[in-house]
């Protein structure tokens, strides 16, 4: 469906993962043509989009230029609407909204990339190409043109538009059940604000130079993730909005040497980091973004860490306070915070954050043991909660890595294995999505592949939730690696997970520690108490390997742990 239902929001999110793209990152012409377009009609400046505007605040351009004297900007158009069509041909095939770019016109257009939809897009773009000619150069400023305007040609059809909309929010009902979750309006935004110094990326070098291609990347990134909003500029009376100042350090031809601080709204520098990339391949601009981009909006980044030492909403309180509750669940803590995350989502600018901690909050529950609360099945409210926030924002990656976890528990591998192709492509070096993904891979037997992703998630963030850490052992353990699941097992505040417990169990066995074997077991029964009753199903339900749920179960029977009773007479 046309962009006329598309909020702003998922019209960036569209563009930052295409940005993110092999058909883009290499290009930073490409790049700076598809974000200036894209953001301008965003900004509801779509009509200003001329090849003036283009050359002169994409490209930097004098504003002298003429474009009657150059064929450069409608070149590159032609670029970028390849480069679309084989993204979406490729990476892009599963992406729900679809960026064109209309011959005749240099104002893209947003439509789901459903058949009907898709089938509108094409029939536009015909027609218009056989209509239209390429856009006539004007050489005249943008702001002389502020009355024109593209858009009356296609109102004939909305019509057909709303059906489609009806008909896909039909089709999503079905899937996932019906939604009634109540939100009140609010004006307010408790969104953190992150924006990238003006002023320090003047200093930095041409528009081909490594430097300026990390700091674009970086935005890219920080675009991906739903824990910040990326603005134009940080006002100084906003308590909520980060600067990232870039300093260019050094650049020896092939090394580049950059300082990247974050300060507050008041000028406070929080971190200074120094990031050293080479001009391109793995250790290049690209993999140097991805890592500083996590440091800052991860779930566990600078940003939020400040946050909880400032005065700040108690609805963004509240999802900062769920994010410790992961890395360190406390049961007792669970029905304050559910209530907290539903009062969150009544926040417009941070609903689809606060749902997507509900539906990790419900799984979590789950984990632990438990199949339902006071409000029904934890895995229906999960389903619930994630396709809530897919109403909101339906380029949420945190949704997605939901989407995944949910579909891998119910048995739906195929469906789970393109969710988590989808995010992958997507931000590969979000901690979050390296770290839930490479956790039910490590359960489901792929545990190489698992723990490679664990251990790249820990590079990123060092202080991952203690799950992670749980997941690390599971898979040491189960490759028969003693020491390092030992060592997994070491890991601070690992007990506060159930199977966590049954790794200090196990190894406490190992070490000839009987005292300690009984200490964990009293912790699991009293923490777990649901889980402690049927150790077995609890792994079960976890999503574990039956190879893997033997070795472990094995091993707490020969620990001789009070709940051997649930393990003894049960094989998976």
């Amino acid at each position: 469906m046309i962009d006329v239902t598309v909020s702003k929001e998922d019209k960036l999110r569209a563009l930052n993962r295409i940005l993110a793209s092999k058909e883009f990152n290499s290009s930073p012409r490409r790049r700076a043509f598809l974000r200036y377009i894209v953001e301008a009609e965003a900004a509801g400046k779509g009509h200003l989009i001329k090849e003036y505007s283009i050359a002169v605040d994409a490209y930097r351009e004098d504003p002298s230029f003429d474009s009657s004297s150059r064929s450069n900007i409608r070149v590159q158009a032609r670029r970028v609407r390849e480069a679309l069509d084989r993204y979406y041909a490729d990476a892009g095939a599963a992406d729900p909204l679809r960026v064109v770019i209309p011959v005749g016109s240099y104002t893209p257009i947003f439509v789901d990339q459903d058949p009907a939809s898709a089938a509108l897009a094409s029939e536009r773009a015909e027609i218009t190409s056989e209509t239209a000619p390429e856009p006539a150069p004007v050489a005249s400023p943008p702001e002389e043109r502020a009355g024109q305007e593209s858009w009356p040609r296609f109102r004939k059809l909305w019509a057909v538009v709303g059906l489609a909309l009806a008909a896909c929010l039909a089709a999503l009902a079905v899937t996932f059940g019906a939604v009634e979750l109540p939100r009140a309006p609010s004006t307010r935004n408790a969104m953190p604000r992150v924006t990238l110094d003006s002023a320090s990326l003047a200093t930095l070098k041409t528009a081909d130079s490594p430097d300026l291609a990390f700091a674009s990347n970086l935005r890219t990134f920080l675009g991906l993730y739903d824990t910040v909003q990326v603005t134009e500029e940080a006002k100084s009376d906003d308590p909520l909005a980060y600067r990232v100042v870039l300093t260019p350090l050094e650049y020896t031809g092939t090394r580049v040497l950059l300082s990247l601080s974050v300060l507050g709204s008041d000028g406070r520098v929080i971190v200074t980091e120094r990031e050293n990339f080479s001009e391109n391949g793995e250790d290049g601009p690209i993999e140097a973004a991805g890592k500083a981009a996590a440091l800052i909006a991860d779930r566990y980044g600078i940003v939020n860490q400040d946050l909880m030492t400032r005065k700040i909403p108690d609805s963004l309180r509240c999802l900062l306070q769920s994010h410790d509750f992961i890395r360190q669940p406390r049961q007792d803590d669970y029905p304050r915070l559910k209530r907290c995350l539903i009062d969150a989502t009544h926040e417009p600018s941070i609903a689809s954050y606060a749902y997507n901690d509900l539906a990790r909050l419900m799984l979590l529950h789950f984990y632990s043991g438990e199949e339902t609360d006071s409000d029904g099945p934890l895995l229906r409210q999960a389903k619930d909660y994630t396709q809530a926030a897919l109403d909101l924002s339906s380029q949420s990656i945190s949704s997605y890595v939901n989407l995944f976890t949910i579909l891998r528990l119910e048995g739906r591998d195929s469906e789970a294995e393109e969710a988590a192709r989808k995010v992958l492509r997507i931000n590969a070096n979000s901690p979050e999505v390296l770290a839930r993904i490479g956790m039910r891979r490590v359960a489901a037997g792929a545990t190489v592949e698992g723990m490679g992703l664990l251990k790249r998630a820990v590079v990123l963030a060092p202080r991952p939730p203690s799950v992670v850490a749980v997941f690390l052992f599971v898979g040491a353990f189960s490759l028969g690696d003693t020491d390092a699941a030992a060592s997994y097992s070491d890991s601070p505040r690992i007990e506060f997970h159930p199977i966590g417990l049954l790794a200090k169990i196990i190894v406490s066995h190992m070490r000839g520690d009987q005292e300690s074997v009984a200490k964990y077991d009293r912790l699991l029964i009293e923490r777990f108490p649901t889980f402690a009753r049927d150790v077995p199903g609890a792994l079960k339900r976890n999503g574990m390997e039956p190879a893997i749920m033997t070795k472990l179960l094995d091993a707490v029977r020969a620990a001789g742990a009070s709940c051997v009773g649930s393990v003894a007479s049960t094989r998976p």
